[in-house]
Parts: structure tokens; C-alpha cells; sequence
């Protein structure tokens, strides 16, 4: 866990310009289970990543990479993913409700069974991905880019102005 100290004392020198900060740098680490909520992990690198179970609720992940990663069963609720680049990860079963993923790119993504109630989708790209059975209940999916998607079981039970323009070609 100290190594894990060290790693976000060092990111958050980087992020604020300091002598001696490094961006953080998980890829292809072994995180599952780890505890990083509330933490400011803006512009972090988890590429290729098994972090299954982590806790990331109300972080701020900004623009960082999950490429390729797995999240399965992740804690994402209030977390701030926007910008984020999350294509090819894994997120089977994980909690986004009331997150912000405005402008995330999610595409070929699986999301099965994920909970994304309430959760700020406003052009998000989901081509390709596995959304089956995921909870889209009062989600803002406006904007969104649902085209080759599966929605197999998906609720999208909602206000239908949150829902306006999103881009639904050949999704199934």
C-alpha cells in the first residue's frame, strides 16, 4: 500500500505543476479490491488494468485511460469520468449511477448488468459495446452514440428530454 501512497502523493505534484510529480501509471497493474475514493486520479493511466472491485467512488478521472481494463463489479457512483477514454475495457456489473462520463469514449465497452442510473451520458460513445441489461433509468443520454450497440434488456426508463438526439443506428 505504500507503493500505492507514493504513486498518488507523486500524481498529485503533477497535477499541480510541482517539482518531483509523476502522472499516475497503473497500466497493467493489479489493483482489485483497492480503495480510491475521493481521490483525484485526473488524467491517470489504467491501461490494460485488473482492478476488479476497486472503489472509486466520487474520484475525479478526468481524460484517463481505462483501455482495455477490468472494472467488473467496480464502485464508479458520483465519480468524474469525463473525457474519459475507456475503449475495449471491461465494467460487467459496476456501479456508475450519478456519474459524469460527458464525452467519454466507450466504445466496444462491456457494460453488462452495469448501473448507470442517473448518470450524466451526454455524448458518450457507446458503439459497439455490450450494454445488456444495464439500468439507464433518469440517465442523460442525450447526444449519444448507441449505434451498434447491444441493448438486449436494457432499461431505459426516463424523462425523454434526457434522451433527445441520442444516435440509435443498428442497435440491437
Amino acid at each position: 500500500m505504500k507503493e500505492l501512497e507514493e504513486i498518488l502523493s507523486g500524481h498529485a505534484k503533477w497535477l499541480k505543476a510541482e517539482k518531483g510529480g509523476v502522472k499516475a501509471d497503473f497500466t497493467g497493474r493489479d489493483l482489485q479490491g483497492v480503495d480510491f475514493s475521493g481521490a483525484n486520479l485526473n488524467y491517470a493511466d489504467f491501461t490494460d488494468a485488473i482492478c476488479n472491485g476497486i472503489n472509486l467512488r466520487e474520484a475525479n478521472l478526468k481524460e484517463a485511460f481505462f483501455d482495455g481494463a477490468n472494472f467488473n463489479n467496480a464502485n464508479f457512483m458520483g465519480a468524474n469520468l469525463r473525457w474519459a477514454y475507456l475503449r475495449g475495457a471491461h465494467f460487467k456489473y459496476a456501479n456508475f449511477s450519478y456519474s459524469n462520463l460527458k464525452e467519454a469514449d466507450a466504445s466496444n465497452v462491456n457494460l453488462k448488468g452495469a448501473d448507470l442510473r442517473y448518470a450524466n451520458l451526454e455524448g458518450v460513445s457507446f458503439k459497439g459495446s455490450n450494454l445488456e441489461g444495464v439500468n439507464l433509468k433518469g440517465a442523460n443520454l442525450k447526444g449519444a452514440n448507441l449505434e451498434g450497440a447491444n441493448v438486449k434488456d436494457a432499461n431505459f426508463e426516463r424523462d425523454t428530454r434526457l434522451f433527445s438526439f441520442a444516435k440509435l443506428y443498428s442497435a440491437f
